[in-house]
């Protein structure tokens, strides 16, 4: 599938739903596979470009670790942190759903829907 011109202003509404949905979410971003920031919630002061890349750099090293010991095909990468955790989960075909989380004690959320709507707007 070719990727497409998205319509940010829709998928910044999700993000913005999925913050208000969610207190222990403080931000989220939609990032192409090469590396890209399609949208976010990002603060100032946050280096898009440097986060996109490390996070499609991250997720091919897991894509390619869990194919190496046969665990089936990516779901989900989370990063753990001493004020928060990473969650990094597929958005359709082209795109990775990063969310910025300051506790995962209960907060194992149901991201599918939301990669779903994501995957949609994308095309």
């Amino acid at each position: 599938m070719a990727f497409m011109e998205p319509n940010t202003q829709n998928i910044n509404e999700v993000l913005k739903k999925l913050l208000e949905a969610i207190p222990e979410v403080k931000a989220a971003a939609i990032i192409s596979r090469s590396g890209f920031i399609i949208a976010s919630t990002f603060s100032q002061g946050v280096y898009e470009m440097g986060v996109g890349g490390m996070t499609v750099a991250f997720f091919y090293l897991a894509e390619r670790v869990i194919m190496e010991m046969r665990k089936g095909e990516f779901d989900q990468i989370l990063v753990k942190g001493t004020e928060g955790c990473i969650i990094v989960t597929q958005a359709g075909s082209d795109a990775l759903l990063l969310t910025s989380l300051t506790d995962i004690r209960g907060i194992f959320f149901d991201v599918n829907g939301i990669c779903k709507k994501i995957s949609q707007l994308l095309g």
